[in-house]
Order: C-alpha cells, then sequence, then structure tokens
C-alpha cells in the first residue's frame, strides 16, 4: 500500500462571550445565554443535524452546572453555561465523533463542505463573540515504515529531538505507555493542569480494532497508522481563531497547509548528528511546500460499538468456553444446545434493562444503515486483522513474542 498522510480536526471547543455591556446584572444572565444559545444553534443548524434539544444526560463540561445535547446520538456534543458566571461564557464541546458526523451530515443538508475554517467563519455575530479554546490537529501517516516505538526509542536514545520552527529543542519531558515492552502511545509535554500545548503521538490502528469506534473500518483498510495528535489550547487556540477567519483561503490547499504548518511550528523530528528532518517532518514539509503526500480528512462515521459489544460477548465474556465445556462433559453439539436454552430464556419476555432501552434510542439511526450480517464480517475481518498483528509483532526486548491481544 502507497504511504498516506491524512491532515485534520479531532476535537475542538468554542468559547461564547457576550459583551458586558449588554449584559444589565448577573440576574439577567441567564436569559442572555438562553438566548444567544438558540441564535447560536440557528446559525449553525445544530438541531437540523444532530436532533431536538433536550437537557444534557450526562457529563457536563467542566466548571459548568447547566448544559443541553441535541438528539439521541452514540456521541459526545455539549454547549453549556454556568448561571453565576458570566465570564465563563458559554461552552461549545465537539468531540472527534460529533465533528466528523456534522461535518458529513453538513454536507448532505446544505451540498457543500464543511470545515474548521467555514465553521470558525459561520460563528462571527455582532451578538456575541467567539473564539476556540481548544483544537486539536492531527496527522494521519498510513502504510509508513515506521512505528510509534521507532520513533520514542529514536528520541529516549539521543539520535533524534524535537525542535520547533525556530530551531530550538523542544524542553518537554516525555512519557510513553508500553504493551509488551513495546510502546504504543507517548507523550510530549503533560496534558495534566493548565499546559496550553502537547502532543501525543500513538498507533491509530490498534487503538480502533481494540476499541472499535466509528473509524474501525478505516483502520482495517491500512497497514499500519500513525497518527500525530497536537493539542492547542488557551491563547495558542485563540490565535488559531483570528488565523482561520483572517488568513485562509476557503479552499482544501490552504486548510491542509495551515494544519502542516501548526505542527511544525512546535514539533520538528530532527536527528541529533546530521540534523536532517526525519521522514514524517519531510512528509508534512511537502504539503506546506507543494502540497504533496497528503489530502484533508473527508469523514464518512461509522457507529461501530455494537460490533465491539458481541467480539467481547463471543471471545472475552467465556461464552465460547462454556459452549466449549458442555461439549467435553455432554457431547458434540451441547455447547449448541447451551444457546438455544439461553436463547429460549431470552424469547421468555424478560424486560430488557433500562440501559439496553437507551442504547437502542441513542444507536437505532446509524445502525439501521446495516445489517447483521455486515457487522458479522466486520468481525471477521478484525480477527483476521488480529491475527495478522499477531503474527508480524516484532519480539520483545527479551526476545519472546508478545502475547496476542
Amino acid at each position: 500500500m502507497e504511504p498516506t498522510l491524512l491532515l485534520g480536526i479531532d476535537e475542538f471547543t468554542m468559547v461564547l462571550t457576550v459583551e458586558k455591556s449588554k449584559i444589565d446584572d448577573i440576574g439577567s444572565w441567564p436569559l442572555i445565554a438562553l438566548d444567544t444559545i438558540k441564535k447560536f444553534v440557528e446559525m449553525t443548524d445544530i438541531k437540523v443535524i444532530f436532533g431536538k434539544q433536550s437537557q444534557l444526560i450526562g457529563k457536563v463540561p467542566q466548571g459548568y452546572t447547566i448544559g443541553y445535547q441535541f438528539g439521541d446520538n452514540p456521541f459526545y456534543f455539549a454547549i453549556a453555561y454556568h448561571p453565576d458566571n458570566v465570564q465563563m461564557g458559554i461552552v461549545i464541546k465537539f468531540s472527534a465523533y460529533s465533528w466528523s458526523y456534522y461535518c458529513h451530515e453538513w454536507t448532505l443538508v446544505h451540498h457543500s463542505p464543511m470545515n474548521i475554517k467555514q465553521f470558525t467563519s459561520l460563528t462571527v455575530s455582532d451578538e456575541f463573540h467567539s473564539r476556540l479554546s481548544r483544537i486539536d490537529f492531527i496527522a494521519d501517516f498510513q502504510n509508513v515504515d515506521f512505528t510509534v516505538d521507532d520513533l520514542y526509542r529514536h528520541l529516549t536514545d539521543g539520535s533524534w529531538i524535537i525542535q520547533n520552527a525556530d530551531g530550538k529543542k523542544n524542553p518537554s519531558g516525555l512519557s510513553a505507555h508500553e504493551v509488551n515492552k513495546i510502546v504504543e502511545t507517548f507523550y510530549v509535554g503533560s496534558k495534566k493542569g493548565n499546559t496550553r500545548l502537547f502532543l501525543r503521538v500513538y498507533d491509530k490502528r490498534r487503538e480502533q480494532i481494540e476499541q472499535p469506534s466509528f473509524r474501525y473500518e478505516e483502520a482495517l483498510s491500512v497497514e499500519s497508522w500513525v497518527r500525530l495528535e497536537a493539542v492547542f489550547k488557551g491563547k495558542y487556540a485563540h490565535q488559531i481563531t483570528d488565523s482561520l477567519r483572517n488568513e485562509l483561503d476557503d479552499d482544501e490547499p490552504s486548510l491542509k497547509t495551515f494544519i502542516a504548518s501548526k505542527l511544525l511550528e512546535k514539533y520538528r523530528f530532527v536527528d541529533a548528528d546530521t540534523e536532517e528532518y526525519a521522514d514524517l517532518t519531510k512528509m508534512l514539509m511537502r504539503v506546506v511546500e507543494d502540497n504533496e503526500f497528503s489530502r484533508l480528512r473527508l469523514e464518512s462515521p461509522r457507529d461501530s460499538e455494537l460490533i465491539q459489544s458481541i467480539q467481547y460477548l463471543m471471545f472475552n465474556s467465556g461464552l465460547f468456553t462454556a459452549m466449549y465445556k458442555c461439549d467435553a462433559l455432554w457431547g458434540h453439539n451441547s455447547g449448541i444446545e447451551l444457546l438455544l436454552r439461553m436463547a429460549a430464556v431470552y424469547l421468555r419476555g424478560r424486560h430488557p434493562p433500562d440501559d439496553a432501552i437507551r442504547w437502542v434510542a441513542i444507536h437505532r439511526k446509524e445502525m439501521e444503515k446495516r445489517t447483521l450480517a455486515e457487522l458479522f464480517d466486520e468481525i471477521d475481518a478484525n480477527q483476521e486483522a488480529m491475527k495478522k498483528e499477531t503474527i508480524t509483532t516484532p519480539p520483545t526486548a527479551n526476545g519472546d513474542s508478545p502475547a496476542p491481544v
């Protein structure tokens, strides 16, 4: 497979504020906040795309007390405010899944594409001020000849360093998550507290195969997938808002170049001896210089949570083990009899638990687009991919092969 570089946005947060001169006293803020939310929702077609507004069920964004969701969807999207704190404004939180879904559905509704440049322009208003407080830029390196572990080892043994665009060495520390002595995720900088900038590098393909989400099918279609995810918060996100609105054209090359340049501005992987850039940095530089090797993400989100549940039921819950025990004790097909007896219990009409009813309400719209047979085709493809992972994963430092996932 040919190496591919995809650039895009993961999650982001926007905050709306109203000028103090428009607020008579603190007691009027809740009504103003609700009116501002209404205007924002109308400007962005949130109800058209996500569904009816209702009280948020689940986690309200940190620091806020009153939140709203829109529709019953299998992703997180929230609008919230604090009735006693005008300075906090109104927060809009898009998860990666909800942003992907929003862009996809906007295109279907309006017959025109949606991206972060257009969204920041769309949310300019005389009634309120809007700006990003967090944005995650991603670079997905697919079918490349390096791994997350390769990158981390180069950095920790000193053969590589990370520099910014001015050639200054990044002073941030490294932290990593290892499985069987293989690094699958590492961080440059801390993601805790008030950190305004950090980088996460991880194996996106393995993440999606082990925990299927809306990019599960994409993970199955590639041989490898290393993601660089740079998180910009606070003043950096504010500056990015202004740049998106005032400096970019509406075309795809302009946005691609912008994302690549922001990643290169803070994170350039450099050979410590030769001072040459590493291949992943060269690929990003070609985007800025020549628009090569890359394209923007055009999402077609798929709901894969039921796949994850079925996989767990079959391979991790002990069901197949119980079937084997039945066959061993009482003869061939006793395991099938076990399933039939379990089905009989189900058919006797036990009332489904509330969380199952809720799950169906949230996932029905997306899941009805596929059949059960199609889900099992995906599960079979997943098992083949996992077998390949087990076979091709290199030995650990002590010579032992990692345990199968």
